[in-house]
């Protein structure tokens, strides 16, 4: 009896073909372990079904889901090699929707054709015959085989041979995708850029990948047996591990952040997922927990939060602030133009002129007080504060202080001291006497903005090696939440329109960085109701030569004029700048000429010989101020020039002097700063 085919064409008995199955089962079996691809795997099966059976024209094809057709990954044809085969109107399809082994005749394979079933593909075969690739259930593909021209090529028990290779083939491929998955698994653990961490279901640690290693500083070999709770920095109490617990063991998902802490000791935040893992039975046998480092990421968050904080209060601020300034700027100036104008159309008497004047004398120094504090607080934070330190008598000038303020202590009926450590022949200083009474002055007029009764107190002492200064009153106080911000420019406890003070909030920040220029430090204790005490020290450096002292008559210019009046030019093109220099040099008995070019100056001084001396403003049509400087200084260098300005910056008076000017007075110009410089030029004060 002819039951198969095999190499030579020769007749086997059942007993030998029986045998040879078997050999050829194992033979597969062996090659599955030793193939390292199905290919080498697939010409193994080829070479051992030659024995039993017809497979010459054998092959493997698996579906293709985008073409919805079944491709062919390996195979040979002794007739028509044929790639694609269409997924379901084929005998492929017929056997992958049967999920059995098939074997059909020439004369089926025309019939289904006929009714349209299947596509005919490739030459038609006598005989063909295939089978599934099954997975668990799921078809993978088809292995078959054909024959053109022996219609008895393949039988049943053929079909089982199939059936039998196509589950060994199965099994490899499972092995295969499982050992690709287990790599892919491996790697993507290995080389995961979350921490990864399995434990047993006591939390018994089994496995880290070398991202925990590089976050929390453990070796691998240090974590394996070890609990996470290595980890604990003692930032999360018992219920929140009793909750994790809770959650993983009841077969959930746990979510949430950790605040762990390093081998080395180093705080750092961890987002995490633990979840449980099953075995087949559905019982929990493992911990899984993916996390990731967020420690930058929570930084990062924590500041935008900040940022967006501080934009908020700064934009409070800056509309507070404006606000502010906004009155600061039309109060004073509601008084000058408000006087100025009843002066003007009112024809006030004497008594009404000099009330008049009084206010708009007082609301203009208020406002120039305003513009100075601005300029001084930019000096500061620019680093152009020039300090002038000078041997001076401290007690002389806490005097003076005390003297300032009095009429204002008398008025509001406010009990106000100084008190002096030194002796007034002790009490000499070496440092900058005119920024220290910068600082007291701003620092007592806050008292009595904010002292409605009580006492305010002012004084030194010795501490260290500095003199400790102290401003005390019994005013309103300072709650805890401003005390840090109060040094802040522009910052003020009670930014609210409807407030009962004046004032922009430059004070403060502009004495704490004065005294930092000089060398000290300030600080302050308050009581909401209960008063501020405000302190600052200055270096205590002794000096034993006294220098100039000025007398109380110091302020007073006098002048020892020759029979000829000195002739001063006045190079302004403000009209009424010039006009108020000229009225109060004319008062004082001096000679003017004017011009308002810096060419016209030029040209004056190269005809006017008698000129003792220029008052030269800086911003002129056509040739500034400095250049015109250079070139009077150059036809006559003895020539004394004073450089006036409304620019009141360092850098300014600098370029001043490289110019050549004699000396500088910025605007606005006081009739007696005016006369004191014109009298040090000349020499005649």
């Amino acid at each position: 009896k002819i039951t198969g085919f095999v190499a030579g064409e020769e007749n086997i008995t059942e007993e030998k073909r029986n045998y040879l199955i078997q050999k050829i089962q194992f033979n597969i079996a062996h090659s599955m372990v030793t193939s390292p691809t199905l290919e080498e795997l697939f010409k193994q099966i080829k070479n051992e079904l030659n024995k039993v059976l017809y497979a010459k024209n054998l092959f493997i094809a698996f579906p293709d889901p985008k073409t919805n057709s079944l491709t062919v990954k390996f195979g040979d044809d002794e007739k028509e090699y044929v790639n694609r085969i269409p997924a379901e109107r084929s005998l492929s399809g017929k056997v992958i929707k049967a999920r059995k082994p098939l074997l059909f005749t020439k004369k089926e394979i025309k019939q289904l054709a006929d009714k349209g079933e299947i596509e005919l593909v490739g030459k038609r075969a006598e005989l063909w015959l295939g089978a599934p690739l099954i997975i668990k259930d799921k078809v993978l593909g088809v292995i078959s085989v054909q024959s053109y021209d022996n219609s008895k090529a393949y039988d049943e028990k053929d079909k089982k041979i199939m059936g039998t290779i196509s589950n060994q083939i199965s099994l490899y491929i499972e092995q295969k995708q499982t050992e690709e998955f287990n790599q892919k698994l491996s790697k993507a653990t290995e080389q995961s850029p979350a921490t990864i961490v399995i434990t047993d279901i006591e939390g018994t640690i089994e496995y880290v990948n070398p991202k925990f290693t590089e976050v929390a500083g453990y070796s691998f070999e240090e974590a394996i047996g070890q609990n996470p709770k290595i980890l604990k920095s003692g930032e999360h109490d018992q219920a929140f591990y009793k909750n994790l617990w809770d959650t993983v063991l009841s077969g959930k998902e746990w979510k949430g952040e950790f605040h762990n802490k390093k081998k080395n000791g180093d705080l750092f935040w961890e987002n995490a997922r633990i979840s449980p893992i099953f075995d087949e039975a559905g019982k929990i046998t493992h911990l899984l927990a993916v996390k990731e480092d967020i420690t930058e990421k929570k930084k990062m968050l924590d500041d935008l939060v900040t940022a967006k904080e501080k934009a908020q209060e700064s934009d409070r601020l800056k509309s507070a602030f404006l606000q502010n300034m906004s009155h600061e700027i039309r109060t004073p100036l509601n008084g000058i133009l408000g006087f100025a104008d009843l002066l003007y159309n009112n024809n006030p008497n004497i008594n009404e002129t000099k009330t008049y004047a009084g206010y708009i004398i007082a609301s203009g120094n208020r406002l120039l007080s305003l513009i100075n504090n601005i300029l001084d607080i930019s000096r500061i934070e620019t680093g152009s504060v020039s300090i002038n330190k000078k041997p001076f008598s401290v007690n002389k000038l806490m005097k003076e202080v005390l003297h300032l303020f009095e009429a204002e202590a008398k008025k509001k009926n406010i009990s106000f001291q100084a008190h002096l450590f030194f002796k007034d022949e002790e009490s000499m200083l070496l440092s900058d006497e005119n920024k220290i009474n910068q600082i007291l002055v701003n620092l007592i007029g806050n008292a009595f903005k904010f002292t409605r009764t009580g006492s305010i107190d002012f004084g030194y002492k010795i501490s260290g090696n500095d003199l400790l200064f102290w401003v005390a009153d019994t005013g309103r106080g300072i709650a805890p939440e401003h005390q840090e911000r109060i040094f802040e420019r522009f910052y003020q406890a009670d930014m609210s329109i409807s407030r009962d003070f004046e004032g922009a909030g430059l004070g403060l920040p502009i004495s704490k960085g004065l005294i930092e220029l000089l060398g000290g430090k300030m600080w302050l204790e308050s009581k909401v109701g209960k008063g501020t005490t405000f302190y600052f020290t200055i270096p205590y450096i002794i000096s034993d030569k006294y220098g100039n002292r000025r007398s109380a008559n110091d302020d007073a210019v006098t002048f020892s004029l020759h029979k000829k009046k000195p002739v001063i030019l006045i190079v302004e093109d403000d009209e009424t700048s010039a006009f108020y220099l000229k009225t109060v040099l004319l008062k004082e008995n001096f000679e003017i000429l004017r011009v308002t070019t810096g060419k016209e100056a030029i040209e004056t001084c190269l005809h006017h010989p008698e000129i003792a001396l220029v008052l030269m403003d800086i911003k002129l049509p056509g040739m500034n101020g400095l250049d015109a400087t250079k070139k009077i200084k150059a036809l006559r260098p003895g020539l004394p020039v004073i450089i006036q300005t409304a620019h009141a910056f360092t850098i300014d008076r600098q370029e001043a002097f490289r110019a050549g000017c004699d000396d500088f007075i910025i605007k606005p110009i006081t009739k007696n700063n005016l006369l004191k410089k014109i009298a040090d030029q000349l020499g005649q004060r």
